[in-house]
């Protein structure tokens, strides 16, 4: 007799087969779990060697496919990146080719703003949101997601200031 008072002929136990089924069931579900983390993280990589930033990407760098022709992609590279520019170009009051100049002779982002009477904070928000802008326009085009740009949006607001102005200054050398 067990502790419970029965006899051991009327205590039911699952066959050794049935053990083996659950088990193999689990196992199943964690090769699953771990075929569906390692794709996620091929996706992440192949986004970031398509060009799309990562929090160690600058934001100045072109996608690899940077020689497609206008009219060839919606998703065109240079696409945001001119958008960028002239939505910082009609912050700044001036003309995307006047900053290119100015840039190009030596003067910074920040030095071109503050000939302008913009300040700093403001050129911080004027930057930010020539950002969103773009990258709004990449999300309507189908070529990112809401998702993908509102993680680009927060990498971009962690930047500070200077490093903003670094980006955008380059944005302009690199036109």
């Amino acid at each position: 007799m067990d502790k419970h008072g029965n006899r051991g002929e009327n205590v039911i136990q699952a066959p050794a087969s049935q053990t083996r089924g659950w088990r193999r069931r689990v196992s199943g579900a964690l090769a699953v779990l771990v075929l569906l983390a390692a794709t996620a993280i091929v996706l992440h990589g192949s986004q970031a060697a398509a060009g799309h930033p990562t929090a160690s990407t600058p934001i100045t760098s072109a996608p690899a496919n940077a020689n497609s022709k206008p009219g060839q992609n919606l998703c065109a590279p240079r696409l945001p990146w001119d958008t960028i520019r002239q939505q910082t170009a009609l912050g700044l009051h001036l003309t995307v080719a006047r900053v290119r100049v100015l840039v190009l002779e030596g003067k910074p982002i920040q030095v071109v703003a503050a000939a302008r009477h913009i300040s700093g904070g403001r050129l911080h928000t004027l930057e930010l949101h020539a950002l969103q802008v773009g990258n709004a326009r990449w999300i309507r085009l189908g070529c990112n997601t809401r998702q993908e740009g509102d993680a680009y949006m927060r990498i971009y607001s962690h930047m500070t200031p200077a490093q903003l102005n670094q980006e955008f200054t380059s944005l302009f050398v690199e036109s």
